[in-house]
């Protein structure tokens, strides 16, 4: 289970950049095969690697919360379970399903304009 981390303090599941680095990189296979080649390695070339990028992020004056949402991924625990997440397939929505999703809807809404025109 997550927590705090030991060099943060914080909880990564509380903050919102670290999550939306993981929510981007899911959505962008350049991103997602980035993050994953780093997340791959082994602990120690893991870190070292994070650690530069983070002098690289600090040097270019990134924003501090962004360059905190790399460092978590230094913790161990954090890199495993991101490492998890990005690695499960992609979920592409099915063409038919938003065809039937968006008839759905519209007969909920026809229903909803029937129902308040009985209630007149």
């Amino acid at each position: 289970m997550i927590g705090k981390t030991r060099r943060t303090n914080i909880d990564p599941l509380q903050d919102e950049v670290f999550l939306q680095l993981l929510v981007s990189a899911r959505g962008d296979e350049k991103e997602r095969a980035t993050l994953l080649s780093i997340l791959e390695l082994a602990p120690i070339p893991r870190k070292m690697a994070l650690n530069s990028l983070v002098i690289q992020l600090r040097t270019d004056k990134a924003p501090p919360d962004f360059v905190r949402a790399w460092e978590f991924l230094q913790d161990d625990e954090v890199a495993e379970a991101a490492l998890k997440v990005l690695s499960e397939p992609v979920w592409e929505p099915n063409p038919r399903l938003g065809f039937l999703l968006v008839l759905l809807a519209l007969l909920l809404v026809a229903m909803a304009l029937s129902d308040a025109g009985l209630a007149k």
